[in-house]
């Protein structure tokens, strides 16, 4: 029997399990405690019934499945069970074993819930911190985004308004974005012209003045004419040119925020699949360990849960 209980001691089942051998008749074969499975009684051993033992976790194991089954002798084949000690889930398995000399045993294993449920809160609180760091990265990513698509967008807006109140030196330096690189150099392009132009007008003004001293009233009348045309070309010339570069700007806008619109749908689903899985761990397991009350405690787990979807909504109402 000491060798038996050696045997089962060896084994690693978790951190505070048992296992131990009974007889049908109720007594005590080997235990992986370190309680021999026979007392002194006046200097002599006496086989241990299962049900006195002075382990806790062996004791009501043993207690339970007399209860359940009225007797050891009632267990014929492989039975998982559950029950609590204590207040403290237990799961066992009972294995009858038989050999060809006639020994018949039970063979029980018993692992307290909180053995493995540990490491699976463990990887909940990891894998809930891992999510709101991800969602930190993403918002700080798409407004860090935002400004700097916005930065070269606004540079143009202020140069187009100096143009439009007659200033027309006005140059908008290349962007590393392609599409708004395109637009500054267009937008370049359109100034010098503008520039050109205005400088061939004056020059021709300066033509026209002269010849308007030479000639009659009807030169004078034509020229006239002719300045309210070269007007509302230029006029015409300019709408067109901020027409294109206003539609270049609402494309690029566009994707952008389409790019965050699309994907805040999925952080949605993820976090609420997420927080889905946290409310069945603690409808399915709804004891915790005094460190992980004390975190869902700390960190305000029910306000996250109600506050965390209005919050992504928010941001998705946002960018919509």
């Amino acid at each position: 029997m000491t060798q038996i209980s050696d045997f089962l001691r060896d084994l690693h089942i978790s951190e505070s399990g048992k296992a131990f051998i009974v007889e049908r008749n109720g007594l005590l074969v080997a235990t992986s405690s370190q309680e021999p499975p026979y007392r002194l009684v006046e200097g002599k051993p006496q086989r241990l019934r299962a049900t006195d033992s002075q382990d806790p976790i062996i004791q009501g194991t043993a207690r339970y499945l007399s209860d359940r089954f009225n007797s050891f002798n009632s267990i014929s084949d492989r039975q998982q069970l559950d029950f609590s000690i204590a207040g403290n889930r237990q799961f066992v398995e009972v294995v009858p074993w038989q050999d060809a000399w006639g020994l018949d045993w039970l063979v029980v294993v018993i692992m307290p819930e909180a053995d493995f449920m540990a490491e699976i809160n463990t990887y909940t609180r990891t894998t809930i911190l891992l999510c709101l760091i991800a969602l930190g990265l993403a918002t700080v990513s798409g407004l860090y985004t935002a400004r700097w698509i916005i930065r070269p967008i606004l540079r143009l807006n202020s140069a187009s308004k100096a143009i439009a109140a007659g200033d027309l030196e006005q140059t908008v330096a290349a962007d590393h974005v392609e599409e708004l690189a395109e637009l500054a150099q267009s937008f370049t392009q359109m100034s010098q012209q503008l520039r050109d132009s205005f400088k061939t007008l004056e020059q021709m003004n300066q033509d026209l003045e002269l010849r308007v001293q030479e000639r009659t009233e009807e030169l004078s009348q034509a020229l006239r004419d002719l300045q309210q045309t070269q007007l509302q070309l230029i006029q015409t010339e300019k709408m067109s040119s901020l027409g294109q570069m206003v539609a270049g700007i609402a494309h690029e806008i566009n994707n952008l925020v389409n790019f965050i619109h699309g994907n805040m749908s999925h952080v949605i689903d993820y976090i609420k699949d997420l927080l889905d899985t946290i409310q069945l761990y603690q409808s399915h397991y709804p004891e915790y360990n005094p460190a992980i009350q004390d975190q869902i405690k700390k960190i305000d787990l029910e306000f996250i849960s109600t506050d965390l979807p209005s919050l992504l909504n928010s941001i998705q109402e946002g960018t919509r």
